[in-house]
């Protein structure tokens, strides 16, 4: 009789420890940048433009990191991917690589990219928040400058859009000695 051979799991030690260390690096940016989106929304809400430019230039460095990073991500989801068999390779959930890993490294895993999405969602919630204020407070701008160029239109006529507009200031005299 031919037994069939016995299944081989293939060693996961080297990319399952790259995983864990790009997730680590993943929450350890992500940590800073919510940190960075809630110092920008109490700048708005301060109206401190000053802060809010610095946050800002902080916020794309961040962002510029996380990318690098994310490009190491796929990377070792790739090759994870590959050796587990899955068919989406790069796009290959984390979860599913992790559900196919030994104890302690998938309960590690687990945890960092629970953490990962917590903090997500975090910088998505204040995001939505800050976008929100942004436009009200552009929308508020908006009411404050049509309500000055309203009372300096000394024509009060309607432009083309429906709205008072500023116009060319008109300059008219009569020559009443000729």
């Amino acid at each position: 009789m031919n037994a069939a051979p016995p299944t081989q799991v293939p060693d996961l030690s080297g990319p399952a420890a790259a995983l864990e260390g790009v997730l680590r690096d993943l929450v350890s940016e992500y940590e800073q940048l919510l940190e960075l989106a809630r110092g920008r929304d109490a700048a708005i809400r301060r109206a401190d433009v000053r802060s809010l430019a610095g946050i800002v230039e902080t916020e794309n460095a961040a962002v510029q990191r996380i990318a690098e990073i994310e490009k190491r991500r796929v990377a070792v989801v790739g090759s994870l991917a590959e050796r587990l068999g899955s068919p989406d390779r790069v796009g290959t959930p984390v979860s599913w690589l992790e559900a196919r890993m030994a104890e302690p490294v998938r309960s590690r895993i687990a945890a960092l990219a629970q953490r990962l999405r917590d903090l997500m969602d975090g910088v998505l919630a204040i995001n939505t928040r800050c976008r929100q204020a942004a436009e009200m407070l552009s929308s508020h701008m908006e009411g404050l400058l049509r309500a000055v160029t309203a009372r300096l239109n000394h024509s009060g006529t309607y432009g083309r859009r429906g709205l008072v507009e500023a116009g060319v200031q008109v300059v008219s005299a009569v020559d009443l000695r000729s």
